[in-house]
């Protein structure tokens, strides 16, 4: 979808023919998003309007959870968790 954008060199000065690209376009968007929520488990939307900001991810949370997870995983099979006491002793007043 991206890679078609940015190839795309022209826009049509046909209202109606901008009117049929943009509908083309929000339905892949929409199948887009819908194949996304399934895969989260949630609700497909019936229009491009009806997603909220709060349904979309947050992937720089999703990633900083899967670095702890695999920092504390690396500490706790190695037999070192006092690494992390270390740190958050070091860390308090």
């Amino acid at each position: 979808m991206l890679d078609q954008d940015r190839q795309e060199k022209t826009l049509s000065l046909n209202l109606k023919q901008r009117q049929k690209q943009r509908t083309a376009e929000d339905q892949a968007r929409l199948a887009a998003e819908n194949t996304r929520r399934m895969a989260d488990g949630l609700m497909p939307v019936k229009a491009i309007g009806d997603i909220n900001a709060t349904d979309e991810p947050d992937v720089v949370l999703a990633q900083a959870s899967n670095i702890m997870a695999d920092a504390v995983s690396i500490h706790s099979d190695a037999g070192e968790p006092r690494v992390v006491r270390r740190q958050l002793r070091s860390a308090a007043p």
